[in-house]
């Protein structure tokens, strides 16, 4: 029983089948984003399709269970696969096979017989030189009346073998050693708790820590300008765990290059590693390709964001202006939060979750231009959540955005990060200020105002006996400018649908929106203050519009401000990864193994020529030569028909 499961062990299936599964794993592992959020892969492959590869460990590959039983199943086969071979291979490559019998030597590939007038001692020795100077080592045998002469060169091609076959062993070791093997068996046996929640380092409890001593893993830790860490974090499944250093990290400075364009060039840190177990300080300055290495650790420079940045801030009422039409001013850093009161009292939160000084998108009215990107300036990210914790995510510009030849000021906002963000595009008017449209919007929440504006541009035109007629129409214009500030273009639909014959719906609904426009365009000129007859300039018609669409799009925008960014001091953090892989150790060795293999299996033909030589009756010596080689048949053949040339010539002519 023992020895069929060896054989199955050492069987060539069994290396092939492993072999190609762990091929299979690194290429899921090499196109398949490692370590990341579990939300970003719910967002990217939906539900189904999350659980089936989180049930399958597809989003860690090179630590899950499956790929370590593999790699550990896979070095105890190439292991018995080497212990039953290697020494028949070993003994093969010294083996000289001097002991061949003539009628082996004559069904050989390449075999030739021939007879010479000589003393057999003369021509042994003469075909012995000639060996040797082909580069074989050889050795003779004498039986009698016959001598073999056994030689073979390119032995080192059997050695192949082994070096490919130990380098498997060697590189999936030193996986397995940084596979974080222990860390996954505390996991397993619940000596190590996964944590969940949003802590700050000092409230992860101890349960959810690893000792300095962990011998293997991959941590990630973020540290702003001018902040210290001794510890990182270890993503694991939909938590992490965190992992002490036995050093602290400093970070002095963060310094980003960037393409004329804004995208970044490069980006460095200066570090400073202070090691109070053998009282080291280390200052090195790391970037993406050149990190620090100290006791085994390497810190490699990952990534980059913001490290607390003061954003000065203005929020601008979107609702009941008119009420508590001033703007509320306030500064908070990222990362920070801080409470403010609505127009309409309630009180919300307003957390701030990032800062970019540069936004790089691509347009096709920059590539009809010749170039690929610009930079539409900094922006930033956060939350506005309410007292029952339910919360919309926004991202606004800090200066207007040109679009299509007109400036905006963009404001995107979702229910969650499965959603992409849907903008607000608020123009601005020709001194580059949105004033205008807010003005119009406090006009328009402004009950008594917007009354008279609309009493006062209607009864510019109307004679007397149009009074009656004009009144209707002044109050139809303030129904649907109120339906509309409220609620857009949809609560003026649904307001057709309860109030108008189905059959009169299409004529109303034109109605409805020239009163809307008409409405409007009086609260611009009264913006403006301007008379009805002035008309609009070209531009002012087209500042119109969008503005139209833009208090369209305010009722669904679901924040009581507008939240605009007037200045801000940038702090960044530098995103480092920290790694311990004493398996690299192995594995480097191992490739060099790999190499060596391959060269030896590949480039290497272990070749063999066998030399017999008999007396003859008539005092002739009988010559047998024959050759095989593993590889290179052509190449071999070329060179044994040029080493029987010679051998045929050799004993003729030292006997002149």
């Amino acid at each position: 029983m023992s020895s069929r499961l060896l054989r199955f062990l050492g069987s060539m299936p069994l290396a092939v089948t492993l072999l190609s599964a762990v091929a299979i794993a690194s290429v899921i592992g090499t196109l398949l984003q490692q370590n990341q959020p579990y939300q970003d892969y719910l967002i990217k492959f939906g539900p189904f399709w999350h659980q089936v590869y989180l049930s399958l460990g597809l989003y860690d590959v090179y630590s899950s269970l499956w790929f370590l039983l593999l790699l550990a199943f896979l070095v105890a086969s190439t292991s018995v696969c080497l212990l039953l071979n290697g020494p028949a291979i070993v003994a093969s490559a010294s083996d000289y096979r001097e002991h061949l019998h003539s009628k082996i030597l004559a069904h050989m590939p390449e075999h030739q017989q021939w007879r010479v007038f000589a003393p057999l001692s003369l021509v042994q020795g003469q075909l012995q030189q000639l060996l040797q100077q082909y580069g074989y080592r050889l050795r003779s045998r004498a039986d009698g009346e016959r001598v073999l002469i056994a030689a073979k060169k390119g032995s080192a091609n059997r050695f192949g073998y082994i070096c490919a076959h130990l380098a498997v062993v060697v590189i999936c070791i030193g996986g397995l050693l940084d596979g974080n093997i222990p860390m996954k068996w505390q996991s397993l046996f619940g000596s190590l708790a996964i944590e969940t929640r949003d802590l700050p380092a000092s409230q992860v409890p101890a349960a959810s820590r690893l000792d300095t001593d962990n011998s293997a893993f991959r941590a990630n830790i973020s540290i702003p300008e001018g902040s210290a860490a001794d510890f990182a974090f270890i993503n694991v499944g939909r938590g992490y765990v965190l992992q002490e250093l036995p050093f602290q990290i400093r970070l002095k400075d963060f310094r980003i290059e960037h393409y004329s364009t804004g995208q970044p060039k490069s980006f460095q840190s200066d570090l400073v590693l202070r090691d109070p177990e053998r009282d080291t300080t280390l200052e090195k300055t790391i970037s993406v390709n050149e990190p620090l290495r100290y006791r085994g650790f390497n810190i490699y420079q990952a990534s980059f964001e913001d490290g607390g940045s003061k954003l000065d801030l203005t929020l601008r009422p979107l609702i009941e202006p008119a009420a508590n039409p001033e703007a509320l001013d306030v500064s908070v850093r990222v990362n920070d939060s801080v409470k403010v009161t609505a127009p309409d009292s309630s009180e919300l939160k307003l957390e701030i979750e990032d800062f970019r000084a540069y936004n790089i998108n691509r347009t096709a009215a920059s590539v009809e231009r010749g170039q690929d990107f610009r930079d539409d300036g900094p922006s930033f990210q956060f939350k506005l959540r309410r007292v029952d914790g339910s919360a919309r995510e926004y991202r606004n510009y800090m200066r207007p955005v040109t679009l299509e030849g007109r400036d905006y000021l963009l404001s995107g906002t979702r229910g969650s990060q499965a959603e992409p963000f849907r903008y607000l595009y608020i123009p601005v008017d020709a001194a580059g200020s949105a004033d205008t449209f807010f003005e119009m919007l406090h006009l328009l929440h402004d009950d008594d105002r917007l009354a008279q504006v609309i009493r006062d541009r209607a009864g510019q035109r109307p004679s007397e006996d149009e009074r009656e007629l004009t009144q209707q129409l002044t109050g139809a214009t303030l129904t649907i400018l109120k339906l509309f500030r409220d609620g857009g273009y949809g609560a003026i639909a649904e307001h057709m649908d309860t109030s108008v014959p189905e059959d009169q719906r299409q004529f109303a609904s034109e109605a409805y929106i020239k009163l809307l426009h008409g409405g409007l365009r009086s609260l611009y000129l009264e913006v403006l203050d301007q008379s009805a007859d002035s008309g609009l300039s070209e531009s002012q018609s087209l500042f119109l519009d969008d503005a139209i669409s833009a208090l369209a799009g305010v009722p669904n925008y679901g924040a009581p401000f507008y939240i605009a960014l007037n200045d801000y001091e940038q702090r960044q953090a530098s995103g480092l990864l920290i790694a311990r892989s004493p398996g690299k150790l192995l594995v480097y060795p191992g490739f060099a193994l790999l190499l060596a293999g391959i060269f030896l299996l590949f480039y290497i033909a272990q070749r063999r020529v066998w030399i017999e030589l008999r007396e003859a009756d008539d005092g002739r010596v009988q010559v047998d030569i024959a050759g095989e080689s593993n590889r290179l048949q052509d190449e071999f053949r070329q060179e044994f028909e040029q080493l029987a040339s010679q051998a045929r010539q050799a004993p003729e002519q030292a006997s002149r």
